[in-house]
């Protein structure tokens, strides 16, 4: 059972189960407050979340399969064979990952803002 966990920390599956809860918490936040500003249906925002809790199993079961690389994102090979990188830079990819979903995220909202403010002002 102990070499199951180091496997699922050398994968990095704890980093993508935490950024995956944090990032899922920040946008039901978010559309929790939002949504109703809108006007939207009340169902919406119950089927976000599910949507959003069913997508988390699909994100642990594609870090497991698949890992991010410089080359782009490749099918991870046999763990044990291959040496692991220090820390600090696995920390730091990780936290580029995080930043670069962050900005997306708040891009999109941004996006979606400014479109609702213009068009009620009969700019859009």
């Amino acid at each position: 059972m102990n070499s199951f966990f180091r496997e699922l920390k050398q994968r990095k599956v704890y980093l993508v189960a935490l950024g995956y809860a944090v990032v899922a918490w920040l946008v039901i936040q978010l559309s929790g407050t939002v949504m109703p500003a809108y006007h939207a249906p009340k169902w919406i925002l119950p089927i976000f979340i599910t949507a959003i809790a069913l997508g988390f199993p699909v994100a642990l079961i594609l870090a497991w399969a698949f890992e991010l690389t410089p080359e782009g994102l490749k099918r991870t090979e046999d763990l044990a064979e291959r040496p692991t990188e220090p820390e600090n830079r696995a920390w730091l990819r990780a936290m580029k990952l995080r930043v670069a979903q962050g900005n997306e995220v708040s891009g999109v909202l941004a996006r979606s803002w400014l479109d609702r403010v213009l068009s009620a002002n009969g700019r859009g």
